[in-house]
């Protein structure tokens, strides 16, 4: 299809979509986030995700990066209260980078420059991001195939 008849196929599906049930089953994770409401995905023959495209958006977490050890860092990470889950995404020349996942409405930011600067570790950077569609569809299909493994061996 060419972009104008793209963009008339979305506005139908969303047309339909607000008196009817539409069933839209891709892999393209912008089509998604152009028409659909709600996502469910499914991997190994369940459900893994499923929930309103909004509530998914709303899913945040931090990029952090300082000079340091990155593994004093990342403990300094994870006791900072609303951090979720702290991943070392990158450690060279001395600068560590991490990815926090933070607790539903919680917004640990100042508390983490406070706890950097405190034990001398500069910050270089500290930016909120947002998990997109497609790293959300990646980690869910990820944690059911761990799942299912977990199964046939148990």
């Amino acid at each position: 299809m060419d972009p104008i008849q793209v963009r008339e196929v979305r506005a139908l599906i969303r047309e339909l979509g607000e008196r009817h049930t539409v069933l839209l089953s891709t892999h393209i994770m912008s089509e998604v986030e152009a028409v659909c409401g709600r996502v469910i995905i499914i991997a190994q023959g369940r459900i893994a995700l499923d929930g309103r495209l909004e509530d998914l958006r709303d899913d945040h977490g931090l990029l952090v990066e300082a000079r340091g050890p990155a593994e004093a860092i990342r403990k300094t990470l994870t006791a900072v209260p609303g951090v979720a889950r702290v991943r070392l995404a990158a450690d060279r020349d001395g600068v560590a980078a991490f990815d926090v996942a933070t607790k539903d409405g919680e917004d640990p930011r100042e508390t983490i420059a406070s706890r950097l600067a405190a034990n001398g570790w500069p910050l270089r950077a500290l930016e909120a991001r947002r998990r997109s569609l497609e790293e959300r569809f990646v980690e869910a299909v990820s944690r059911s195939s761990l799942d299912a493994l977990d199964r046939e061996a148990g």
